[in-house]
């Protein structure tokens, strides 16, 4: 990927966890909630493990929780082998594919 300005791309995503972590979970609805909690996880990660803690965590969000895990886990390893194929070592050692 490439990018022109990274810190306008650093600058937005400290402003989304800052926003994610100062607003409680049963705040989002609708859209907010599939951003916040899906597509950009900032709400996940700052409102699952306190409601954990107070008991309020329904099945519904474990399985939520469980499932974006599992989503940002598979693309991340998916990113990594890409990665992996294009590299090319500019010494001896070799990399090799996990």
């Amino acid at each position: 990927f490439r990018f022109k300005r990274l810190d306008a791309i650093n600058a937005t995503e400290g402003a989304l966890v800052e926003f994610a972590f100062k607003v409680p979970g049963s705040a989002y609805r609708g859209g907010l909630k599939l951003f916040f909690r899906v597509l950009a996880p900032y709400g996940l990660i700052a409102a699952f493990p306190s409601e954990v803690f107070f008991g309020e965590a329904r099945v519904s969000t474990w399985a939520a929780a469980i499932g974006v895990t599992a989503v940002f886990t598979l693309a991340a390893r998916l990113a990594w082998n890409a990665g992996l194929a294009c590299y090319e070592s500019a010494s001896s050692v070799t990399v090799q594919n996990f």
